[in-house]
């Protein structure tokens, strides 16, 4: 596995995903604390969508595949965390 291709950030994403959706109900205990409690849920549901996509999603190039990841994130991740995080993925396809 080559670790600056596709492939090798769509296995690290893949893993991060599946990390957030397990964690989903700690996080959302620990925003409770001094937010509304939801984070894990609006996380969780944009990267449950990036997972049940990832093999859809473009390898012919590192940067547009984290950039269609951010759409997905923006569109479907709620509350404050789709256009942080959104905004995060988009800027590390700039980046590569």
């Amino acid at each position: 596995m080559n670790m600056y291709g596709v492939d090798y950030v769509k296995f690290a994403i893949k893993d991060m995903s599946e990390y957030i959706i397990e964690k989903e109900v700690e996080f959302c205990e620990l925003d409770s604390i001094a937010g509304d409690g939801d984070f894990g849920m609006s996380v969780a549901k944009g990267f449950r969508i990036v997972n049940a996509e990832i093999d859809t999603l473009s390898s012919e190039d590192v940067g547009v595949f984290l950039n269609e990841c951010g759409k997905i994130i923006y569109e479907y991740c709620g509350g404050a965390s789709g256009p942080i995080w959104g905004a995060g993925f988009k800027a590390a396809a700039n980046v590569v």
